[in-house]
């Protein structure tokens, strides 16, 4: 993917932590800004679109169909009970 620089407006917080971060966190963290502004400024149209698009950056970040599984069985270690507070389940 090329890339170009850009200059943005953010929280003096913001700013000292990506200062801050290593070369391999600003990295990722620009890329997760640019797809932000990519999603912000070309809302996506059906939710079909969506999820296509989804399983596409995924399939180009390196997530497999088995590390996706994978992480869908550690999201089943938390369970909501009633009263609204979390308690840990063994995983699956």
């Amino acid at each position: 993917m090329e890339t170009e620089e850009i200059t943005i407006r953010v929280d003096t917080e913001a700013a000292r932590a990506y200062r801050a971060a290593s070369e391999q966190e600003r990295r990722k963290l620009d890329l997760l800004l640019s797809l932000h502004l990519h999603d912000a400024l070309h809302p996506s149209g059906s939710l079909q679109d969506l999820m296509r698009e989804l399983s596409r950056k995924a399939q180009l970040r390196g997530l497999t169909p088995e590390i996706l599984e994978t992480a869908g069985k550690w999201q089943g270690e938390f369970e909501r009970p009633e009263q609204g507070e979390y308690e840990r389940r063994e995983p699956l």
